[in-house]
């Protein structure tokens, strides 16, 4: 069984990793759907996500008002230190639904990164704080009077690059990085961390020896994969 670690440890342990070897664990228990969308990206190429999903869900709202919408200002007073912000926009594309003040009030709540499958503003004040942001398009569109946040904490669903939709409940694991997003179940989160670890030690061998110029045969027979 799996130790017990704090959540700032299984961090830290998961961002020695990169998303195709969390796939691969996750391939091997029958869950290789739980990928997002292949448009969800960074906003620079070396961002890198990982921690429990504090889950939003929002919806197009014509009829929001700066100030009104109660939900998300309470919101921000439940973050969860070493989270991930995970935010579902119920489809809407006219508008961002994340920017700087987001980030700033998420930061000073140890938020680790923000995923959305909707858009974010303010790009350039995002990448000046090195504020991970995962997201389908940047666009300048408030989203007051547009958009508002519904409820947090709660079962959402993010377009899936295998699956149509993929599930994501509150304390998912999320792992993103230059190639994608993959969500670890809560309960597997421990068990995902520990195969991963034991699998970058194969891969650091079969690595190291494939650089020897050794065949290449002989090295899958020992370690089954590359």
């Amino acid at each position: 069984m799996a130790q017990r670690l704090d959540a700032e440890t299984i961090v830290a342990r998961y961002l020695a990793f990169y998303s195709g070897l969390v796939f691969d664990q996750l391939d091997a228990y029958g869950l290789g759907h739980m990928v997002l969308a292949n448009d969800i990206k960074p906003l620079r190429p070396d961002m890198k996500v990982a921690g429990p999903a504090f889950t939003v869900k929002g919806e197009p709202n014509p009829d929001s008002q700066p100030g009104h919408n109660q939900t998300q200002l309470e919101m921000f007073e439940h973050f969860e230190p070493f989270s991930i912000e995970v935010i579902e926009a119920g489809g809407d594309t006219s508008s961002a639904h994340f920017g700087e003040l987001n980030a700033t009030a998420c930061r000073a709540r140890q938020v680790l990164g923000t995923v959305t499958d909707g858009g974010t503003r303010d790009s350039a004040k995002l990448l000046a704080m090195n504020y991970p942001v995962f997201c389908r398009f940047q666009n300048p569109v408030a989203a007051t009077g547009r958009w508002k946040v519904i409820a947090y904490q709660c079962p959402i669903e993010l377009p899936g690059a295998i699956q149509p939709r993929v599930p994501i409940f509150p304390g998912d694991f999320i792992f993103g990085d230059l190639d994608g997003v993959v969500v670890v179940p809560k309960e597997l989160t421990l068990e995902i961390l520990d195969r991963c670890e034991a699998h970058l030690g194969i891969e650091n061998n079969a690595r190291r020896e494939l650089s020897t110029g050794e065949n290449a045969q002989e090295i899958f027979k020992r370690y089954g994969k590359f």
